[in-house]
């Protein structure tokens, strides 16, 4: 029990680089999808954190490339799930590269050309997602989305279409789309996406 976070690094030559810690928001159980992340730039306020991640890959011998930690914190500290010696998936690169106003995706590419620059993240911001759900199982006609006036919103993508088998939440394939908000504030980001999903609306066939 405890929170969830995932880690993530860029390594090179054997030195590491925290990009930032993803904070995972789940579904009521007995759910296992992921509702959300919230994903925040390093700060020194996760100096603890990252230490235990550096031993980890020291440990393991991840000198070069990019690394996905997750981790479950609580009350008793740190402890390790699992350690991927890979970008992080699903569309949480995309969050990364909103937040730290740069292309992770390219910055890995010149991490393995030799050429990258350990950037700080004196811009950086908070971003967050939320995942658009059904709330019943049927088939899905259409998704209206709200109007974009909150400038927080900067991205929305609906990955299901007219005709496809819908359900309520209970792994992460069964969600529809998802909105990306990016803010200097945490809280103006979450309340933005929480905004966004609540006033979007499904029709069912």
């Amino acid at each position: 029990q405890g929170l969830v976070i995932g880690c993530d690094t860029f390594s090179f030559a054997g030195r590491h680089q925290m990009l930032g810690i993803n904070e995972k928001t789940f579904f009521d159980k007995p759910s296992f999808a992921i509702r959300g992340g919230c994903f925040m730039p390093y700060k020194d306020e996760f100096r603890v954190i990252q230490e235990y991640v550096f031993s980890l890959l020291d440990a393991t011998g991840f000198d070069v490339g990019a690394a996905h930690t997750e981790l479950i914190v609580n009350e008793s500290g740190l402890h390790l799930v699992e350690i991927n010696a890979r970008l992080v998936g699903a569309k949480i690169p995309r969050l990364m590269s909103l937040a730290l106003h740069r292309s992770v995706v390219s910055d890995l590419i010149d991490l393995h050309l030799g050429r990258y620059a350990f950037a700080d993240n004196a811009t950086a911001e908070v971003a967050v997602t939320r995942w658009i759900t059904a709330d019943r199982s049927g088939v899905l006609a259409q998704v209206h989305t709200p109007e974009l006036k909150d400038k927080s919103v900067a991205h929305v993508e609906i990955l299901k279409h007219a005709g496809d088998p819908v359900h309520q939440p209970m792994e992460n394939a069964d969600r529809l789309g998802y909105v990306m908000t990016c803010s200097s504030s945490r809280a103006v980001a979450e309340s933005a996406a929480e905004a966004f999903v609540s006033d979007t609306r499904l029709v069912y066939a």
